[in-house]
């Protein structure tokens, strides 16, 4: 059971688990739902619960932090769909709300299933991912955008510009030390910059200094250096075949599998490209052939 009442929006606070990044709600965030609420009124009463024994504030906000700004903004009171609520029932409302608004980013969604983990409101990946009806794999795939380091997140206009598959990428090259510090220096160069640069922009910059230098020598060779100058590995051309020259010293086993793994995936996609390749050559030759054996119309 629950009840919608009118509150002083000032006698209101946000749940520290709600899904916003409290900094990112401000006025030119917000400017929908203040000209709205301005014009129409309040459309959806926000959910929160009581609190008990805090003098300062009556209610908390389990989700409607934007729609709670605009009111005291506005200076006007905010009905509340009050409800008795535990945290973990609260955190599936978070989640299930924004995932229905299209402003909620893949960043801010994985920094608040980072939090519920850490806040010990689940014991697992695979237990967070049964309470709020996803895959293990896009609970794991959101929790790697909560990991990228924050001087990365910083060289975008706002966190919420970070797209999951930008995300997925700059996470993917900040996995291993020589590309990491690349993307962090070119990250701290952005920040630094005095214009404003687009978020497709820093993402492209930040994607290509990931990327690993290659020098070309002589022979036929070609060797990786990571970001101090030092040699990580060698790619030796013959004939018919490319190899590729790691020292064996530096290879752990994990290492060796994942090399594995990633060599495995990029060739199985460059063979379906070469076999469409040649089935699109193939049928462009058999309509030549059948438009060759077409009589011409006599004149």
């Amino acid at each position: 059971m629950y009840s919608v009442v009118l509150m002083n929006p000032f006698r209101c606070r946000v749940w520290d688990l709600h899904g916003r990044m409290e900094e990112f709600v401000t006025e030119s965030s917000c400017k929908d739902e203040i000209q709205s609420m301005r014009e129409y009124g309040q459309l959806i009463p926000v959910i929160g619960r009581r609190l008990q024994c805090e003098p300062s504030h009556d209610v908390e906000i389990i989700c409607g932090a934007r729609r709670l700004f605009a009111a005291q903004y506005l200076n006007i009171n905010i009905a509340v769909e009050l409800r008795e609520l535990t945290d973990r029932e609260s955190i599936v409302i978070v989640d299930v709300e924004n995932r229905q608004r299209r402003d909620w980013s893949a960043y801010e969604r994985g920094r608040s299933y980072s939090r519920w983990l850490a806040a010990g409101h689940f014991e697992s990946q695979d237990e967070l991912a049964r309470a709020v009806r996803i895959s293990p794999s896009q609970v794991s795939r959101l929790l790697k955008m909560a990991r990228l380091p924050a001087v990365v997140i910083d060289a975008f206009p706002s966190p919420t510009d970070i797209c999951e598959s930008w995300g997925l990428d700059l996470y993917s090259a900040c996995e291993l030390a020589p590309s990491r510090s690349r993307v962090i220096a070119r990250a701290r160069s952005l920040k630094m910059h005095a214009e404003k640069v687009s978020p497709r922009d820093v993402f492209d910059h930040l994607r290509l200094a990931g990327r690993p230098k290659i020098v070309r020598q002589p022979h036929r060779h070609e060797v990786v250096l990571g970001s101090t100058g030092k040699a990580l590995f060698r790619i030796k051309h013959h004939d018919h075949a490319i190899a590729l020259l790691i020292n064996k010293q530096n290879m752990s086993q994990t290492a060796l599998g994942r090399i594995k793994q990633a060599l495995c995936e990029i060739l199985h996609d460059a063979t379906l490209q070469v076999q469409d390749s040649f089935d699109d050559s193939q049928s462009n030759a058999r309509e030549m052939r059948v438009a060759a054996a077409v009589p011409m119309p006599a004149r």
